[in-house]
């Protein structure tokens, strides 16, 4: 019998061998972010990261208009990349 070698099964393992380190980081961001309103988290990623480091990806589709308000009430800066889904 072959080892299954699906999409799903490749992912899990990938996903497994990521360190406790970084289960551990996205638990506490979790819970330092989760009462938290999405405009105050788009300005700690400014605080923390810089706006050289940020950047919002977009294809401009009706799913796409409340996030793009949301960074241009934080900083009208940060850089909007065009993803053509069609």
């Amino acid at each position: 019998m072959q080892p299954d070698r699906s999409p799903t099964t490749t992912r899990r393992a990938e996903f497994s061998r990521h360190d406790s380190a970084t289960l551990a980081q996205v638990a506490r961001l979790n819970a330092r972010f989760e009462d938290k309103d999405a405009g105050t988290i788009i300005q700690a990623a400014m605080d923390e990261l810089g706006r050289s480091q940020l950047a919002l990806v977009s294809s401009f589709g009706a799913e796409s208009v409340a996030l793009l308000h949301l960074v241009a009430q934080t900083d009208t800066s940060i850089p909007v990349l065009f993803l053509d889904t069609q």
